[in-house]
């Protein structure tokens, strides 16, 4: 059994920041706050810090809204993130980055390594942009002359590495990321990347790049550890993301290949040996593929739910893509495709196809293009009969109605423990397809009308872990609290937390035994409702 304790001590400094009525002649506190989140920033410099950024507006032209420069550490990382019971706070920039995440200031040469940033609205430059002015931008397939115009290009979160500079161990979870011209959010040439629950849509439409709204892309080894997934995209939603302009590099018009909702890129090119898991995704309505495995290896697909992708005229995928790829299982997906591919596997060896419900569209495309054709077993193919399927992201509803043949046709291995709603994944005998489990999940639009969602209240770092773990937790209310540990197939493993607790902000850790590596979820249950965190431990 698990040991839980209070826990104390965990950050050095708070620093809080306020765009009305603060002020960067402040000391930073709750009561006299900073004005400016660069500000903050460039004095969270020790680990465990938290920049708290309360709800408001705040506007960039420059280069980027927030530049992390400094490292956390393996036990206490530098944490950016809404304030407790606050509104997500907005952010708006027309630079090149709303939050950039490179080198390492005090420690030139090495990548910024242990951050999270949490329950921030990211929203691009897209409102202020024309597509014919787009379309004729500098270094573009209409307009070949010249640099980057950094208007076009924004970006909402970028892990950003190079060939000697690695950032890693970075978590991004609870943003919602919108009308970014440039990527939504994504890592390149890192290691241990973390990107869950977050809303991201309407990205991608104006660089001449090429993007999607969540990428990874070309990752490194911070170790050679396969026991454990080192890349996780989880329970995100994603819509709306699509290439407006054709992408042009070394002076080639590559046209409208990207804007795919999910994208694991060329890992293999760069020898990446992690693992990867896209799981419990909801992908709507995007130019590109909904999920893309291009020239990587390693991954698991699975609990994905992709309706009507592909909409770009000249991209003749699927919802779900795997090129190039080889060591990918693609597991208890629902794709639905509007009138392209449901699936498209090319050039790809040892894919495993299984208990996936595909449905709609020219069907699948398994004639693998070097190994002959590849196996689909246990495949469904039949209307998933959501509630109420749309590409409108304010009424969608992506649940199963009750007489769905997704129902009880999953397979019962490599699971999250909960959904996309949080609801333990196994409602009955055998897991359900796609995203969500039987209709005993609440509705979920894309999104809401009002913008800006509550934060999940849960936090659990590090992830992954071999030892202590800690647990930070808001409850916005007094009353009931009951905080769990599930195993991979939704069993109770310890009972941390089960009484009543104050409304605020709390904290335990527990220590895992050893020989408990695995997938873990943590599921914290509260009067409004349940929020679950995955927890990855190691030897």
């Amino acid at each position: 059994m698990l040991t839980a304790a209070s826990l104390s001590g965990a950050h050095a400094t708070d620093y809080y920041v306020k765009a009305d009525g603060g002020s960067n002649t402040n000391a930073g506190t709750l009561a006299a706050p900073f004005a400016t989140i660069q500000y903050a920033a460039d004095r969270a410099q020790t680990p465990g810090d938290v920049v708290y950024i309360r709800a408001g507006t705040y506007i960039t032209t420059g280069s980027s809204l927030l530049y992390v420069k400094y490292s956390g550490s393996a036990s206490a990382p530098i944490t950016f993130r809404n304030y407790p019971g606050d509104a997500k706070p907005l952010l708006q920039f027309s630079g090149y980055y709303g939050v950039y995440i490179g080198e390492d200031v005090n420690q030139p040469g090495q990548g910024v390594s242990y951050i999270e940033v949490l329950g921030l609205r990211l929203q691009g430059n897209n409102r202020n942009i024309l597509l014919a002015d787009a379309l004729n931008q500098t270094n573009s397939c209409a307009n070949p002359t010249g640099g980057y115009d950094a208007r076009y290009q924004g970006s909402g979160i970028a892990v950003k590495g190079t060939a000697t500079v690695h950032p890693h161990h970075i978590r991004m979870a609870d943003n919602e990321i919108f009308e970014c011209p440039g990527g939504g959010m994504g890592s390149a040439r890192a290691d241990y990347i973390t990107i869950e629950n977050n809303l991201v849509y309407n990205c991608a439409w104006y660089t001449n790049t090429g993007a999607s709204g969540i990428s990874v892309l070309g990752g490194w080894d911070f170790d050679t550890r396969t026991d454990i997934y080192r890349t996780i995209i989880r329970n995100n939603r994603c819509f709306g993301n699509q290439l407006l302009v054709p992408w042009f590099t070394g002076g080639v018009c590559k046209g409208y290949t990207d804007g795919n909702g999910i994208i694991v890129d060329s890992h293999r090119n760069f020898g990446y040996t992690g693992r990867t898991l896209v799981a419990n995704n909801l992908v709507v309505d995007n130019g590109g593929a909904g999920i893309v495995f291009f020239q990587s290896d390693h991954g698991d697909i699975i609990n994905n739910t992709l309706y009507h992708n592909v909409k770009t005229d000249t991209n003749n995928g699927g919802d779900l893509g795997v090129a190039y790829a080889s060591d990918v299982l693609v597991q208890n997906n629902i794709a639905v495709a509007a009138t392209k591919y449901t699936v498209q596997v090319k050039y790809a060896s040892n894919v495993t196809l299984n208990a996936n419900l595909f449905f709609g569209g020219t069907g699948t495309s398994l004639t693998n293009n070097n190994t002959g054709t590849i196996p689909n077993t246990n495949a469904v193919v039949a209307d998933p009969q959501f509630i109420s399927p749309s590409t409108d992201p304010f009424s969608s509803d992506f649940t199963l109605n009750a007489g769905s043949p997704a129902i009880d046709k999953g397979v019962n291995n490599k699971l999250s423990a909960t959904d996309l709603a949080g609801n333990p994944r196994v409602a009955g005998s055998l897991p359900d397809l796609g995203a969500y489990e039987r209709a005993v999940a609440p509705a979920m639009p894309l999104a809401a009308r009002a913008g800006a969602e509550a934060l999940a209240a849960l936090e659990v770092y590090p992830n992954p872990s071999v030892g202590l773990v800690m647990l930070r937790y808001t409850t916005a209310s007094p009353g009931p609290v009951r905080l769990e540990l599930l195993d991979g197939l939704g069993r109770r493993v310890a009972l941390l937390v089960d009484g009543d607790e104050p409304a605020g902000a709390h904290k335990k850790e527990f220590r895992a035994p050893a020989r408990a590596a695995g997938l873990y979820h943590v599921l914290l249950t509260t009067p409004a409702g349940r929020v679950s965190q995955a927890l990855s431990l190691g030897q």
